[in-house]
């Protein structure tokens, strides 16, 4: 049963989905019914039902599924195995030759082999606690999902709707650097592609015409030399960094606008992954009225998308995030012999430090942001979001390029400690 599908939308128009009964191993015989038409298991009254027989309907118009019966019977004793195909190809021809080869090969063999290969993907990197769930949870059944969920079929609790995101997949991916840094590699080179010249990216995209959303946010480009660091600390595969990747082309967007939805195009400039990743750090360094960076149309948490809609908002989570972007990339530019861009970016990192260690303190935890209009958000003094634990948990920056030396909970747990202690004083910021 082949299902091809004839519209171009989206770019996927020829693809086509199958559903097979492969040869059934067994000393039965039965008879097969199919249909492509849903309406089938319903009667007159919308009631479910399960018909006599399907009336192998198939065209347009139907409302439409893949459904096979078979109708068999079994002497005492006998044994049935039936093998059933499900899948999709970008082509009829390609679904057929999937077919073919899957029916020449021992069903039970392949799951086998299935089972390996997640078993040797799973098991790469093990964790072992006192907690048996939490072994399971961790072990297996999160990579699990970060890959057959987040990375393949881009889709999960708060996002179903089929689309790559800049920052949600290379977060994802992210969690693969012991298990599978290939993964995360090829999420890293992906991303770097959908830049824009100036330094910013697109938000969301999907996949394969590349229509996707031109935004404001001001994180969402910080993750590519944030995972980028994150795999040459893993893996120092340093050839990555001379990869030459193009650059996206298309509208600025428009004044008073948050967004821009277009499908661009992609330009002739090329630059190293390196370039692209330092472009991002280059396009994150201008800062508010209180020398905070810019909040833009939302800094990770996207529902902040209203604190700095006329430019003018600032972000305390990002100037934690953006300085230890810099930790790490800077001595990378130093090595290259961009002294002059390492030299910038630790200056603006210093300023940015003295800021959130004056005015994004509150006097008891770091507020979270500040509104176009100088209004703190986060602050002891707010009905709403008193405290944010994402502006607390980044705020001790690394003395050095170590994997031990970012203790992202520090600040969190100096603040517990010091309610917990009844003191009743400001603990002060480190």
């Amino acid at each position: 049963m082949l299902c091809t599908q004839l519209a171009q939308d989206g770019g996927f128009g020829g693809s086509t989905a199958f559903l097979s009964l492969g040869q059934a191993l067994s000393d039965v015989d039965g008879n097969v019914d199919w249909t492509c038409d849903r309406r089938e298991f319903f009667n007159t009254l919308g009631q479910l039902v399960v018909p006599r027989n399907l009336g192998e309907r198939i065209g347009e118009g139907l409302d439409p599924c893949a459904a096979i019966a078979i109708a068999f019977q079994m002497d005492v004793g006998a044994h049935a195995e039936f093998v059933f195909s499900l899948g999709h190809a970008p082509t009829l021809i390609a679904a057929s030759a999937i077919l073919t080869g899957a029916s020449g090969q021992n069903a039970l063999k392949r799951e086998a082999d299935v089972t390996s290969y997640w078993n040797t993907l799973l098991g790469n990197c093990t964790v072992q606690t006192p907690d048996p769930l939490l072994n399971v949870l961790v072990n297996r059944w999160f990579l699990y999902q970060a890959i057959s969920c987040r990375m393949w079929a881009k889709a999960g609790f708060y996002q179903a709707g089929g689309a790559t995101g800049f920052r949600d997949q290379l977060q994802d991916a992210m969690a693969l650097v012991w298990s599978a840094p290939a993964m995360l590699r090829a999420q890293i080179v992906t991303c770097a592609a959908r830049q824009f010249p100036e330094g910013d990216v697109q938000h969301w995209w999907h996949a394969p015409t590349g229509a996707g959303v031109r935004t404001h946010f001001s994180d969402d480009l910080l993750w590519l030399p944030h995972a980028l660091a994150h795999y040459l600390r893993a893996t120092g595969d340093s050839e990555v960094l001379e990869l030459s990747l193009p650059f996206l082309e298309g509208p600025a967007i428009a004044q008073e606008a948050e967004d821009a939805y277009f499908t661009p195009g992609v330009s002739s400039e090329q630059a190293s992954l390196w370039e692209h990743a330092a472009r991002t750090i280059d396009a994150s360094l201008r800062v508010g009225a209180h020398g905070l960076p810019l909040m833009g149309s939302g800094d990770w948490n996207d529902g902040m998308n209203t604190v700095g809609r006329e430019g003018r908002g600032e972000s305390v989570w990002l100037g934690w995030f953006l300085c230890h972007i810099v930790a790490n990339m800077a001595p990378l530019a130093r090595q290259r012999g961009e002294v002059e861009r390492a030299l910038r970016w630790e200056a603006a990192a210093a300023l940015c430090k003295a800021a959130l260690l004056s005015s994004g303190w509150d006097g008891l935890w770091f507020c979270r942001a500040y509104f176009d209009d100088g209004e703190k958000l986060g602050a002891s003094a707010n009905a709403e979001c008193r405290i944010d634990l994402i502006a607390q948990a980044w705020s001790v920056p690394p003395t050095r390029w170590s994997p031990m030396s970012w203790r992202p909970m520090s600040m969190a747990q100096r603040l517990i400690r010091g309610r917990a202690d009844g003191a009743g004083t400001p603990v002060q910021p480190a």
